[in-house]
């Protein structure tokens, strides 16, 4: 566990690292945020809810209701003994 993390904190440290350039070069040619950045953020956000909502309840009314499609289960339980 020890040496996953820090595989993981130096694969980050080189990452940043390797972005570090073009992000101070970029901070001169970066284009202005519009005036409804915020409405658009706000819009997507909720849009990605209600997508997200809508999943669940279709899936809870599924589970309900033993709406399941019985794809690839085996037609008889397997047996132990051959």
């Amino acid at each position: 566990m020890r040496r996953a993390t820090s595989a993981l904190a130096a694969s980050a440290i080189a990452a940043l690292v390797a972005a570090w350039p073009s992000a101070v070069l970029a901070q001169d040619r970066s284009l202005a945020t519009p005036d409804d950045m915020f409405l658009v953020v706000g819009v997507t956000i909720l849009a990605l809810l209600a997508v997200l909502v809508g999943a669940g309840v279709g899936y809870l009314y599924r589970r309900e209701t033993n709406l399941d499609w019985d794809f690839q289960r085996p037609d008889e339980p397997y047996e132990d003994d051959h």
